[in-house]
């Protein structure tokens, strides 16, 4: 059971369906939703499409590091016209109807603790951001 969770997500709807074409069914049903109602409509957004092929490459991509530019390239090289700005403002509009979310990337290397600059040395954090470096 808790490996469903992992496998399929957190909507609860999930957990009555019985099988796996039925899940996807509901599921790419849900992202329909968000995208129609929750983006392209209260957005007015003219590229529906680009919209969601952006979703799907960053599914697609999860597990890699991705920049607007990459995003940019890609479409490109598929001879798709877009803009940095477009697929900018389209990936803002995709985190804030929370269909994704962004990560922050992470290096083990740079695990220090560190002072952020202009903060009192009681703010020692472990992760990094600007700042200066304890000695």
């Amino acid at each position: 059971m808790p490996f469903e969770y992992i496998e399929s997500g957190g909507l609860p709807e999930l957990f009555t369906l019985s099988n796996e074409e039925t899940r996807r069914n509901y599921v790419s049903a849900v992202k329909d939703t968000v995208l129609l109602r929750n983006i392209i409509q209260r957005q007015n957004i003219k590229d529906a499409k680009l919209l969601e092929d952006i979703l799907v490459y960053l599914v697609n991509n999860a597990s890699n590091l991705v920049s607007m530019t990459n995003i940019v390239n890609y479409f490109k090289s598929k001879n798709r016209k877009t803009t940095y700005d477009t697929v900018s403002n389209y990936v803002g509009l995709i985190e804030d109807a929370f269909l994704l979310h962004k990560a922050a990337r992470y290096d083990a290397r740079m695990d220090i603790k560190f002072i952020p600059s202009g903060q009192p040395p009681a703010h020692v954090q472990t992760r990094p951001y600007p700042a200066r470096f304890i000695p």
